[in-house]
């Protein structure tokens, strides 16, 4: 059996790790909170992606999760929701 072992840039990387970071969350929305603290990339990258996994993570753990999760559509723009005209969405106000 072979054991990898860093060497170089990687084994001071390693040392010296990524930076932590503390996020003092009284008082505040917890929405509000994970989408400040979400990854800038990702929000810029796959802002539909970080919705679609705090919806799926406020829902039950149980066998109706997946059946759920597959009637979810997330789109970033309206371009993506032109493919369901036919169906007739109607808008909601939260």
């Amino acid at each position: 059996m072979r054991t990898y072992v860093a060497k170089g840039e990687e084994a001071e990387a390693l040392k010296v790790g990524a930076n932590w970071f503390v996020v003092d969350a009284t008082n505040v929305v917890l929405g509000r909170l994970a989408s400040k603290v979400a990854p800038k990339r990702v929000r810029e990258t796959k802002p539909e992606w970080m919705v679609r996994e705090a919806v799926l993570g406020m829902l039950p753990k149980n066998k109706l999760r997946a059946r759920r999760a597959k009637k979810l559509r997330v789109y970033r723009d309206a371009a993506g929701l032109a493919r369901h005209v036919g169906q007739k969405p109607q808008a909601v106000s939260l």
